[in-house]
């Protein structure tokens, strides 16, 4: 996924969150929750990142969505590296 379309599945999110929900909203809210789960859970196996149990998807979502309105000049990136360099200052595993 780029970071085009990751962008755009936030803004649907987003919209949900304002209460403005349509069918095609709904289903790229889905994948942008799916992209981001897929990738943290995927991370936390190889140790990237470190996450409490407290740490809820929603927060996830929103320093992604924070992250991506706030850097669109690296919306060029892979999606997974944009998650990535949303959430890894913010859970970064401790050695």
């Amino acid at each position: 996924m780029t970071g085009t379309e990751l962008q755009h599945f936030s803004e649907a999110e987003e919209k949900i969150k304002s209460g403005k929900i349509d069918i095609e909203d709904a289903g790229n809210a889905r994948q942008f929750m799916g992209y981001v789960i897929g990738i943290v859970d995927a991370t936390i196996l190889f140790g990237a990142l470190c996450t409490t149990k407290d740490v809820t998807h929603g927060l996830l979502m929103a320093i992604v969505s924070k992250y991506l309105k706030n850097s669109p000049e690296k919306w060029n990136k892979a999606g997974a590296d944009l998650v990535l360099d949303a959430l890894v200052p913010v859970f970064a595993c401790r050695k």
